[in-house]
């Protein structure tokens, strides 16, 4: 029989999942490991204060650790940090979506119908108090309410389902039940979602992150957009969902997702992509909150300079940090318009790869007295640059850009 967690750790694990967006929580309890005499907390507070440095820092920034670093870590401590959870049938892999938040979302390939009081023991240790979330691959049609009930489920923000066969009674399930849930990331990698549920559920208006791999029709994208219960949604992710400028409308439409900071409709893992267009990014820029959006990805949407230029007409759109628009057939025009733009002094990361940018457009970007923060630039895959206009543009942003 495993000893309680300590009250201490789950006070600060309760803050962490309250706001897993937010680092305070995360350093806060970071101190108090290393406080502790135990030499695993010690390594798990190394651990949780680099997992939050990294976070903080660009990717190009030679103050940043490598991914490895963080992996050897979790390699010299797992014993320690997660032999219940494997003996119990979680995948426990060092990558970075398991390590989401600074705490732990794991897979595991459960398929049954019922079982799920056998976790009611794992729910009451310290391991499982680092689980934030689980990545279920399927379920059968009679195991969604048994998960829901159960005990392990209770103290999860996180849920990511992969597989269709089963799990839409799993969704239904979510967004039926007579309580509230914790959730704040819901994933939903298969298609034929119930998202008329979703979007109509006040048991899911906790959520802070949905993300969708595909929307049959536009309906049902526009029943997210128009939803009352989705206030709160600060990231809607829904790369390759097969969109196309009617999503842009019915986004400008919508009464809901007024908190909404992060928008991907940028390409997926599979053979579907988004097609919104020149119309469909204008109509889209009208229904963003006004001042809000900080990260905004339509990369590979047939967008163009048409739409780039309609972008950099957006006054409200003037706290983006990150801006995708690889793959969209931007050429210099494109190029130019985004170096007028005044309202881009804040953004920090631009991705113009896969592009027809040339010495030209590049130019103009070097020389735009308005990319003030910018600290990444991808040119990569775009026309051959010549070594001036490279000079250029790496003695204006630094190590940051990329043209290869």
């Amino acid at each position: 029989m495993a000893e309680p967690p300590r009250p201490e750790l789950l006070s600060f694990l309760g803050a962490i999942k309250a706001e897993p967006e937010e680092d305070t929580p995360k350093l806060a309890l970071a101190d108090w490991l290393q406080e502790q005499p135990s030499s695993s907390d010690q390594a798990r507070g190394d651990f949780l204060r680099q997992f939050v440095r990294n976070n903080q820092l660009a990717k190009t920034d030679p103050a940043r650790e490598d991914f490895g670093a963080l992996v050897r870590l979790w390699n010299a401590n797992e014993k320690a940090w997660a032999r219940r959870l494997r003996a119990a049938g979680f995948a426990v892999w060092a990558t970075n979506h398991m390590f989401r938040w600074g705490l732990l979302f794991p897979a595991h390939e459960w398929s049954w119908g019922g079982g799920w009081d056998d976790g009611a023991e794992l729910s009451r240790t310290e391991e499982y108090a680092w689980v934030a979330g689980i990545a279920v691959r399927c379920i059968n049609p009679d195991g969604g309410p048994a998960f829901v009930e159960s005990p392990l489920f209770g103290s999860l923000i996180g849920l990511r389902v992969a597989e269709a066969a089963g799990s839409v009674g799993l969704v239904g399930q979510l967004c039926g039940t007579a309580r509230e849930h914790r959730l704040r990331s819901l994933e939903i990698a298969f298609t034929g979602a119930p998202i008329y549920g979703i979007a109509q559920s006040p048991q899911l208006a906790g959520l802070r992150h949905l993300a969708v791999r595909h929307f049959p029709t536009i309906t049902e994208f526009r029943y997210v957009c128009d939803s009352t219960y989705l206030k709160g949604l600060r990231v809607l992710d829904a790369p390759g969902a097969g969109l196309d400028a009617g999503a842009g409308h019915a986004f400008a439409d919508g009464a809901g997702l007024p908190a909404l900071t992060e928008l991907n409709l940028g390409p997926g893992g599979g053979y579907t992509r988004n097609r919104l267009g020149p119309d469909g990014l204008r109509a889209l820029f009208a229904g963003v909150p006004s001042g809000r959006l900080r990260k905004l990805n339509v990369a590979s949407n047939t967008v163009g300079d048409a739409g780039v230029e309609s972008l950099c007409a957006q006054p409200h759109m003037s706290n983006l940090t990150h801006l995708n628009l690889a793959d969209n057939g931007v050429a210099n025009r494109g190029a130019v318009a985004i170096a007028g733009a005044e309202h881009l002094e804040t953004l920090e990361h631009l991705t113009l790869s896969g592009n027809a940018i040339t010495n030209d457009g590049a130019s103009a970007l070097a020389g735009s007295p308005h990319l003030t923060s910018l600290r990444r630039l991808d040119l990569s895959a775009n026309r051959k640059l010549g070594a001036r206009a490279v000079a250029t543009l790496r003695e204006r942003f630094g190590d940051g850009v990329n043209v290869h």
